[in-house]
């Protein structure tokens, strides 16, 4: 007891300490939440593959990463909804996909989806090969609420496989042509026999 301590006072310190007990467990218990949070939100950012986060049927952008910011020419996109940040993508099916997979509830995977993206005004637009996933996020009462998308730009691999199917091509017809007129000549014996 301390002096001048009230019989209310001596009655209600045993609930004040543990109010204070509490409050001190809930405040320890946000430092390490906090923490996670920014643990995890530094994992997403340095992802090798892009990731964003979109909220609600406008799909405003609540989040995006360095490899996001990449792929489309460093625009500032957070706090607004993909038509306004990427008009570019008019006409491409990307947003109807969006509407579609917040309605709908279900997935869209896409490979080597190809896109053009005006990140430079004053330039053409880049042909970009995607691989992307647009997967809805659901709420604990069942409806989406957004949509987290994550995926690869593959386009050198792309541009790689065309070129060696090219490259092949090239060689086919290099020695179905080469067949009209071939030799062999048997080393050992030093004779030359033509076709």
């Amino acid at each position: 007891d301390a002096p001048g301590d009230t019989e209310e006072d001596r009655r209600l310190r045993p609930a004040r300490a543990g109010i204070v007990a509490r409050a001190q467990h809930v405040h320890e218990a946000n430092i390490l939440l906090t923490e996670e949070s920014d643990r995890l939100r530094a994992l997403f950012e340095n992802a090798p593959g892009f990731i964003a986060v979109l909220a609600g049927p406008q799909h405003r952008f609540e989040f995006v990463n360095e490899a996001y910011r990449r792929l489309v020419g460093g625009r500032e996109v957070i706090g607004r909804s993909v038509r306004e940040a990427l008009p570019d993508l008019v006409d491409q099916g990307f947003f109807e996909l969006l509407d579609q997979v917040y309605r709908a509830g279900e997935r869209h995977v896409a490979s080597e989806a190809p896109v053009d993206l005006l990140n430079d005004p004053a330039a053409s637009p880049e042909h970009r090969y995607l691989d992307f996933i647009y997967e809805p996020i659901i709420a604990k009462e069942g409806q989406v609420t957004g949509i987290f998308v994550e995926g690869y730009d593959v386009t050198s691999r792309v541009l790689a496989e065309a070129e060696r199917r090219a490259s092949e091509a090239r060689l086919t017809a290099a020695l179905a042509v080469a067949r009209l007129g071939t030799f062999e000549w048997n080393l050992t014996t030093d004779q030359v026999c033509l076709d």
